[in-house]
């Protein structure tokens, strides 16, 4: 997509014209040499037959290689000290759009031509050399090191800081610009991670979103990508990109509607604000109907937004996959990942036999890839998710992940320990697998809780769902094996995460740890007095449902607390709309920390005895009013 915003198009293979122009450059080839063009050709022929070659398509590779093309280039080289800003303009535009390596050697001839030249640049030449300057990969990220003592590097910097300059002083400048020139500036500043990046989005952001009602889906695409891959996404930029939507979305391609459907799932993500229905209904219309077109890198990109917008159409998913599965081996493991997390949320598609063929395959592929990294564990993880939602053996990846742990452990990650955790337990919990009822054995959890709670210590490792996931998973393993060993270990790490990430220890996830640990037999001493220092106080900051979780907490562990009569207190105000498992529990905790308030007692009775209940809820239910009516 990158390269295509110059002025001119590439004459495609499949132009009539095409053989009869490639067949002319090829005799052209054979007549080419340097000296004969020195001798019979000005600088403007050579430089705007360069730019002839580059509209047409050819460049340096293979598959598109011309020896007139290298000539003229190496021709080009010898004359840059005499070339003019307008010819050193459409010489850089060449570069760029071909992506062309410039030689070392002739890097700084060419960097100090530009900058001998650049007070007589326009706006839009300058801009038009710093993007040729990035496509041919002259700029680095190292290239704003400020203490650089590289002559050719610190006119780089020059050129950069004059086109910010610029348009610093007139932000407005953006609505003045063509919209290729004014994707290839933010372009070329945010490809290049440029210091002035945010602060120059930052101070366009309103030029660009009146520009926006001008331009090119496709520049559409990359302007609205540089604001969301840079993270300044402003609200006038999202308002200006849906209103294009809107009011062209007949004009999207395939191509196009694709990347923009699959940067404003990105976009949603960061902000996490609920996603515009209209839009991405407007872009999937043109998704669904250009899926032939698709080559199989589109087709994951494709899954890739299923899954971000919860849109999971089983025909559509089914044919993606039986197109996968011919090329699975040829994917990359980043493209495994996507399309299992997206068929994570299909089971009807993994339980049919498309489904079933494809999970076969796959499995296959993945256990021969004998990599052992982050990314491929994540792999591994999510294909044995998907794999237990179709009762599939899974042993020899069971089998696998013990052996690779133990020679590889710095490759299993907080999520990726998580979701291996998850998957087992849930799995076992819902009796898909016979005895023993949890999948690993009990010295392999214990190893990968330890290496989740060495993650816990480390900076932004675990999120507070990673927390509440592998706590959850502990409970199988805890009823098979009677061991407290892994809670422990878990509790140390918990503890550490909290005390280093106390502004994102909301109610939810103090409710969620505390009857965790409690389902497992462990006092989480250090989490206990968390909460009677930072919870205590502001119980009215939990909702019933989970303060029935701590309050159930102190009622397995017998812990007496501050905190329980104001908890009962709130509770028995809102009995009546709890739901009929929590009002069961409620009324156990009674039993179990305060079975002497007659009128709590006999308020939570009546509302229970209106319920429609279950006959295991019944059961329950008579059993503890009974220990409750003998403690009265």
């Amino acid at each position: 997509m990158l390269g295509q915003f110059s002025y001119g198009s590439i004459l495609s293979k499949q132009h009539p014209l095409y053989n009869r122009i490639d067949s002319f450059v090829r005799f052209v080839d054979s007549k080419a040499n340097g000296e004969g063009l020195n001798s019979k050709l000005n600088s403007d022929d050579v430089i705007f037959a360069i730019w002839g070659l580059a509209r047409l398509g050819y460049s340096s590779s293979r598959s598109t290689s011309s020896q007139l093309l290298s000539t003229l280039i190496h021709t080009t080289y010898g004359m840059l000290p005499n070339l003019s800003h307008e010819q050193l303009t459409v010489f850089l535009r060449a570069l760029g759009k071909m992506m062309y390596r410039v030689d070392a050697p002739t890097v700084p001839t060419l960097v100090s031509a530009l900058y001998s030249n650049r007070n007589d640049f326009t706006l839009n030449e300058l801009i038009t050399v710093i993007w040729g300057l990035t496509r041919t990969k002259l700029v680095t990220r190292k290239s704003w090191d400020p203490k650089t003592t590289d002559t050719t590097e610190q006119m780089i910097q020059l050129l950069f800081d004059q086109a910010s300059t610029i348009v610093l002083k007139n932000p407005d400048s953006g609505t003045l610009l063509r919209g290729g020139h004014l994707v290839n500036l933010l372009y070329a500043f945010s490809y290049t991670k440029h210091p002035a990046t945010q602060q120059l989005l930052t101070a366009m952001a309103q030029s660009v979103s009146q520009t926006l009602r001008s331009v090119t889906p496709l520049e559409l695409n990359m302007l609205y990508r540089t604001y969301v891959e840079s993270g300044v996404l402003d609200a006038r930029i999202d308002r200006a990109m849906k209103r294009y939507v809107a009011m062209n979305s007949e004009e999207f391609n395939g191509s196009t509607a694709l990347a923009l459907l699959y940067e404003y799932s990105r976009a949603v993500a960061r902000s996490k604000t609920p996603a515009e229905g209209s839009v991405v209904s407007q872009l999937f219309e043109v998704v669904n109907r250009s899926m032939e077109g698709y080559n199989r890198n589109d087709l994951v990109y494709v899954m890739c937004c299923y899954d971000a917008f919860d849109v999971h159409p089983t025909s559509s998913i089914a044919s993606i996959i039986q197109t996968l599965r011919a090329d699975c081996s040829s994917l990359q493991p980043v493209q495994w990942f996507y399309t299992l997390r997206c068929l994570a949320h299909c089971p009807e598609v993994v339980k049919s036999a498309e489904g079933a063929e494809f999970m076969r395959t796959l499995y296959d592929c993945v256990l021969q890839c004998k990599e052992s990294s982050v990314q491929m564990t994540g792999v591994r993880c999510m294909l044995m998710r998907v794999m237990s939602m179709n009762l599939m053996d899974d042993s020899a990846l069971i089998a696998f992940f013990q052996k690779d742990f133990a020679a590889h452990p710095r490759c299993y990650d907080a999520r990726s320990i998580c979701q291996l955790l998850w998957t087992s337990s849930v799995t076992s919990a819902i009796g898909m697998r016979d005895s023993p009822p949890a999948i690993f054995p009990s010295s392999f959890v214990v190893s990968l809780v330890k290496r989740f709670s060495a993650e816990c210590s480390s900076k932004n490792r675990v999120s507070p769902m990673d927390l509440v996931y592998v706590i959850r998973s502990l409970s199988p393993y805890y009823k098979r094996d009677k061991s407290v060993v892994a809670p422990l270990a878990l509790s140390l790490g918990v503890s550490s995460w909290c005390l280093h990430n106390e502004t994102a220890v909301t109610p939810f996830l103090m409710s969620e740890l505390l009857i965790g640990f409690a389902r497992v037999g462990v006092t989480p001493t250090p989490l206990l007095e968390f909460f009677d220092h930072h919870f205590a106080s502001r119980i009215n900051t939990f909702s019933d449902e989970q303060l029935v979780k701590v309050l159930c907490c102190f009622s397995i562990l017998k812990k007496d607390n501050s905190a329980i009569p104001s908890i009962l207190d709130q509770l028995s105000i809102a009995v009546s709309t709890l739901s009929n498992h929590d009002a069961l529990v409620f009324f156990w905790c009674i039993t179990q920390v305060a079975p002497t308030r007659k009128e709590l007692v006999v308020r939570v009775i009546d509302d229970i005895e209106r319920r429609d209940l279950t006959e295991d809820q019944k059961k329950s239910f008579m059993r503890n009013r009974s220990v409750v009516e003998g403690n009265m």
